[in-house]
Parts: structure tokens; sequence; C-alpha cells
């Protein structure tokens, strides 16, 4: 018996023909191979199957295990942690859907795990002012979440109200300024902020050094799994490397068109990630929380913030030099 039904693809990515799997793996998979073959390197996925296909020392077997920020998991990446669980073990696994920056669905019967004995909801948001779980709420409306998604409701939020989170528009450098006025404003030496931008490199650098310039000492978090040294409650980092944080105040700054590129049309995954993104980088403020764009390029993503629940500056034009 057939089905009548077409396979449209995975969620709300679109499927592939055999042909374009072909050529993806020809002119992508087996290229990316190559290149790290004759450079001697080796990525995330290659460690997590070494990992599941190693037979694991005497007594190096563990019997507590918990896997933080799940979601974004492989199923190479389960495979290895199973296969170093001891027969007599604990796995707890936390996961929010809602919360996935990366492409990755992960089915646990395939990577090893059966099933789970207890399951729990986690509702109660111990992080957020209601103002700043509104706003991260707003963001993913409309999507398509499954049962292991948790948004962020204002109603859970333990926080005390605070104030609505700001909407600034206007070039970047007065983006920038707006948020150095605040940030003087703050007690550095008792709370914590961050100021993030959609990707690293001279975006970062400009940040930081403006930063600097300002008087205001800030450590790079960007690919830092610990804290750098020093008395510093300040941190620059993008929205990516931020995740697993949280601050008192943060600013989302730079949210431009041309830095958040996605597909066309109403099933487009591209988009849903960055939404899942910036939900997730507004929920890591605690008290405060700002994003700016510029106007004339501004992305996409900005019309998914509820303009109510926010308070909007028109922070202007740099003077040009």
């Amino acid at each position: 018996m057939t089905s009548a039904t077409p396979r449209l693809g995975r969620g709300r990515t679109p499927a592939l023909s055999l042909t374009q799997r072909q050529r993806i793996y020809d002119d992508v998979v087996v290229a990316f191979n190559a290149f790290k073959n004759s450079h001697g390197l080796v990525d995330w996925n290659d460690l997590a199957v070494a990992a599941a296909a190693a037979t694991p020392a005497a007594g190096s077997l563990r019997q507590v295990v918990v896997i933080d920020e799940a979601q974004d998991f492989s199923v190479n990446q389960m495979r290895s942690v199973v296969t170093h669980l001891d027969p007599d073990h604990s796995l707890t696994v936390v996961t929010d859907t809602a919360q996935r920056i990366y492409p990755r669905y992960l089915y646990y019967p395939e990577a090893g795990v059966a099933g789970f004995d207890r399951i729990y909801s986690l509702s109660r948001n111990f992080r957020n002012t209601p103002a700043i779980a509104a706003v991260a709420a707003s963001i993913l409306v409309g999507l398509t979440l499954d049962e292991d998604a948790t948004v962020p409701r204002p109603a859970n939020a333990a926080g005390e109200p605070g104030e609505k989170p700001h909407l600034l528009s206007g070039d970047y450098g007065r983006q920038l300024a707006w948020t150095i006025e605040r940030l003087n404003a703050i007690d550095l030496s008792k709370e914590t902020a961050a100021v993030l931008t959609l990707r690293g490199g001279r975006y970062l650098d400009f940040t930081r050094d403006r930063l600097t310039q300002a008087g205001l000492d800030a450590v790079d978090l960007q690919r830092k799994k610990d804290w750098p040294p020093g008395d510093s409650n300040l941190a620059v980092s993008t929205l990516h490397s931020a995740k697993g944080l949280e601050f008192d105040h943060v600013f989302i700054l730079g949210l431009n068109s041309g830095l958040t590129e996605h597909d066309d049309g109403e099933d487009d995954a591209s988009l849903d990630l960055w939404r899942r993104l910036l939900g997730m980088a507004v929920g890591r403020a605690r008290l405060t929380a700002a994003i700016g764009y510029k106007p004339e390029e501004a992305s996409e993503l900005v019309e998914f913030i509820d303009r109510s629940l926010v308070t909007e500056v028109n922070v202007g034009k740099s003077s040009k030099r």
C-alpha cells in the first residue's frame, strides 16, 4: 500500500531529492573530509564517532551522568555518552527544544537510549522578570514546538516585574553609545552585563574596542568554556557563545538583515533557528534587556518582537567623519 501524502521534509526543512543529496555529499562532505585529512584535523563529530566506537578502559565507565542543553546534542554525541555508561548508571538529560540553535534532531532510541524512567517539566522560571520573559516568548510565537519545548511565560517568571526591554533603532555606533551610557549607570562591581553581537570577528573586536575606549573593561567570552580570570563583570560575546549563560543585563546589538541570512518562503527552517537563537539570547537577561537594529537594514527577526512589550528608543545616526 502506498501513501498519497508527499514527504515535504523534516519539520520545516524542505525535502531534498536524491540528486541534491548526492551533490551535497560529493561537493561538500567529501571535500570537507579531504580537507580535514590533508591538514590532520578533526571536528566534533569525528570525536563523537571515535568516542562511541572506543572500548572503555577498565574502571572508566560513568555511573552518574548529567547532560545539560541536550537539545543541541547530535545522535553521535549521545552515542558517545551511552558507550561510556556503567551498567548500573543514572543518566539525567536536561533539554529545551525551544532553545535549539543548531539544525539537529536527536532521536533517543537511535542513540541507544530506550527511554526514561521519569520525565519532569520544569515550568517555573527563576531567571527572568515577567517583562523579559514576555519578549522572549513573543519571538517564538507561531513556531512549531514539540513536547520537549518550554516557552518562557510571564506568569511563571519568579523575578520582580522590572522594566520593559528596550528596542533601539539607529546606527550601530549609536546603539553602542546608548549601551555604554546604560553600562556606566550600572554598578558592575555587583552586577553582571553582556554585550552580544550576531557575528564574531571584526564586529566583536569593534564592540570591545569601543567599550575599552569608554573605560569599560570587558572580557571576551567568544568560544570560551570558562569566565576569563580578572575582576570584570562585563562580557562581550556572540549570541551563540552566550548559550547556557546568564547576566543581570543583556544588550543585543546589530540585528541587521545582512547578519541573519535565511531562506525564503513560509517553510523557512533557517529563520526558525534565528528566532530560537534570539529568544534564547533575550532569555539570558535577569533584570534588563535591550535589542538594537538599524531601520533601513533591519533583520526580519525584528518583526517577531511584540512592540507593545518593549520601550522603543530612536538612538539616531552616527555623525559622519
